[in-house]
This record gives C-alpha cells, sequence and structure tokens, in this order.
C-alpha cells in the first residue's frame, strides 16, 4: 500500500469512521486518532507504519517485537493502529466470499473488545502483537466467529488419534507413539515440571487386524496401562493431519451451554455453504480451559467444566501462560502470588489450587460431527 493510501487510512475521518465499526469506545478512540496523527506526521514512523502493514497484510507471517524502539509506551497503541488499518483488507474478503454481515461484525468488533480488555488488564491503551496476531487470523479469514465461539477449518495437528465402536459407536481415544507422560496421565516437562522417575513413553502400534497403545479418557487423562482393539470391530475416526474445524473461544459474553451450542450448530451450516471445498471431521480446539484441573477445583456447574464435558479431552504439550493471563489478568501475577486478584470464585480457587502446589496447562478436545447436536455431554455419559 502506498504512503498516500496509509495517510487516508490514518485521517481523523478514517479513525472515527474504523472506530465505529470496531466498536472502539471514545476514550480509546481519542488516543488512537490522536496516535494516527502523529505517525502520519512523522516521515520515519509513517515508513514504519507501510512497511509493516505491506508485511501483515500483504507478506506472510511477521515476528513482532513487544516494544517498537521507535514508539516506547505507544507500541501497543501502534499495533491497534495496525488492527484497525486491516478492517478495509477483512471487507475485501468477507466480499469475495458473500459472508454474511453478523458474522463480519463478530470480526470488526473483537478490535474494539481487545482494546478495552487490554486497557482495564494493564492501564495501557493498545493491544499487543500476540492480539494483532490473532485478529490478523480474523480478518484473512483463517478464524470466523459465529456467535459466541470462533471457527476455522485446518489440519488436525495434536498427537493424538480417535477410532469408533461400529456398533455401539462409542468411541477410543489413544496417544500417538513417542509422547512423554507423567504420573498423572499428563504430559511431561511443561513450564519445567519434570515427574522424574514417575514419567513414562508412550506407544501406538498396528499389527494386522489389532492396534495396541495408550488409551486416553475422555477427561483428558492418558493411562499407562496399554489397550488393544480388534480392528474388525473399531475404525479409525481421527488422526493427525485430518482436516477439523477449529474451536477458539474469543474473549467477551458469558460461555454458556447454550450459546456454544448455537455457535456450534451454526458453524456445522457456514462452513459447507461458504466453503463447499473445504471438508471436514470433527471440531478441535486447544485452549487452556481445557486444562482437565478445572473439573477438580471449579463447581461442576461452572461453564468451564460443562464446555469441557462436550469434548473428549486429551493431552497437549502447552503452557500455562495463556491460563494465568486469562483468569489473574496481563499483570496478575507480576508481584507474586500472593498478591493475586481473588475478587472472583474462579480466581480463589485457582489460586488455592496453585498455592497447593498445582500449576496449570493447555490441553486439547474434540466433538465428532457424529455426536451433533451439542450439549449432551455424550463423551462422559
Amino acid at each position: 500500500m502506498s504512503t498516500v493510501a496509509v495517510k487516508k487510512i490514518l485521517s481523523a475521518e478514517s479513525m472515527r469512521n474504523l472506530g465505529a465499526i470496531g466498536e472502539i469506545d471514545s476514550e480509546n478512540l481519542l488516543y488512537l486518532e490522536s496516535l494516527a496523527r502523529r505517525v502520519s506526521e512523522d516521515e520515519a514512523l509513517l515508513k514504519l507504519f507501510v512497511d509493516l502493514y505491506q508485511c501483515i497484510y500483504k507478506g506472510g507471517e511477521v515476528s513482532l517485537p513487544e516494544e517498537i524502539e521507535a514508539m516506547k509506551n505507544d507500541s501497543y497503541g501502534f499495533y491497534a493502529l495496525l488492527a484497525l488499518a486491516g478492517l478495509p483488507e477483512a471487507e475485501k474478503h468477507f466480499n469475495k466470499f458473500g459472508i454474511p454481515e453478523d458474522i463480519r461484525r463478530g470480526a470488526y468488533v473483537d478490535t474494539g473488545i481487545w482494546i478495552k480488555h487490554f486497557y482495564v488488564n494493564t492501564g495501557r491503551r493498545g493491544i499487543s502483537p500476540r492480539i494483532l496476531g490473532w485478529e490478523l487470523g480474523l480478518f484473512k479469514g483463517n478464524l470466523y466467529r459465529i456467535g459466541r465461539l470462533q471457527f476455522g477449518i485446518k489440519p488436525f495437528y495434536h498427537q493424538a488419534r480417535a477410532l469408533r465402536n461400529i456398533k455401539n459407536r462409542k468411541v477410543q481415544a489413544f496417544a500417538s507413539p513417542g509422547m512423554k507422560f507423567n504420573g498423572e496421565g499428563l504430559c511431561d516437562g511443561v513450564d519445567g515440571h519434570f515427574d522424574g522417575a514417575g514419567a513414562w513413553e508412550s506407544e501406538y502400534i498396528v499389527s494386522g487386524n489389532s492396534v495396541t497403545g495408550n488409551p486416553v479418557s475422555s477427561d483428558g487423562f492418558a493411562a499407562r496401562q496399554k489397550l488393544t482393539l480388534n480392528l474388525s470391530e473399531w475404525e479409525e475416526v481421527l488422526a493427525p493431519g485430518d482436516p477439523v474445524i477449529d474451536v477458539h473461544i474469543p474473549e467477551g459474553g458469558p460461555m454458556t451451554l447454550e450459546a456454544c451450542a448455537d455457535a456450534m450448530d451454526r458453524a456445522l451450516k457456514f462452513f459447507p455453504e461458504y466453503f463447499p471445498d473445504k471438508p471436514f471431521k470433527a471440531f478441535a480446539c486447544e485452549s487452556w480451559i481445557f486444562d482437565p484441573h478445572f473439573a477438580l477445583i471449579l463447581k461442576p456447574e461452572s461453564n468451564i467444566v460443562k464446555f469441557q464435558k462436550e469434548y473428549y479431552l486429551f493431552p497437549i504439550e502447552c503452557s500455562g501462560e495463556d491460563t494465568a493471563w486469562r483468569i489473574f489478568g496481563e499483570n496478575g501475577l507480576v508481584n507474586g502470588l500472593a498478591n493475586a486478584p481473588r475478587n472472583s470464585s474462579m480466581q480463589k480457587a485457582c489460586a488455592e489450587f496453585m498455592e497447593r502446589g498445582g500449576f496449570f496447562r493447555s490441553g486439547g478436545g474434540f466433538y465428532l460431527l457424529e455426536e451433533m447436536p451439542y450439549g449432551r455431554a455424550v463423551y462422559r455419559s
């Protein structure tokens, strides 16, 4: 994009229009208008903006630093401007595929949601480079917000697989070979936590008409004792590399069973209608919400526990970093666990779990299409 075109995007009128589309609150919008004027009037900053815009929206992946040297404390505001500047690019994509207005809006307002979230949690205006990367997925059509959830089709990249009994339709998951687990049945070594002598490695062997491996329970724990299934009675229904609808849980609004059921049902209709050339086998999700410990420390009626029970969970090698900032805020643990906020029942329960020596991790989950409609907790029955 030319410098002239970028300056037009950064104009006061354009910022107000983009701010309205993104539903950015008045205080943050005033800040961004002022910052846009500063960038537009500074030759070096304008060149930096143009270069990053080209890399982000016209090139491939780009690694963004937490702080831009030339911007200092306004780095996060700079990233928010880059996000707003991408709204016209998103519009082009949506027009090309005829995406409905309500789903377009889900992408547009996500920027405003995160700008507000970032200010509440850090006291700083803008968004982090991590969130900018997330917004790009929405703007480029890799993700679509449909109701309460976000969805995108991609290969199932996790080290888990599922088999279904041909007669009774029961599902059994297995860990892929070579995974290292702790005595609890979760991935060993996450965030530097090793089990030592209690650690073990998974196997998955197909031999003749049978398969033998380490099974994974529907609540997300791998078992050390192996299980053998007869392949004349069981068929593989999900394996690494299979196309799935990748599920993400965005910020904003309660995650009720009804809202999630509505989103899943709509997604199941949306992708075949607008992307008929992209088949899929299941819904799959990687999230901090799928840490199986939540079912042990939160009340059964909590939305997180209800969401977990809908999916067949499986362990993944993924840090608990997301859990910390999602529960306690961006800077919630900066001054140590003893000073972490405990304003909600969830914050209290999680802090107490950590004080007992527990630590969090992300987890994975899948939901096969045969189990629709969503909302019956079929994997736990």
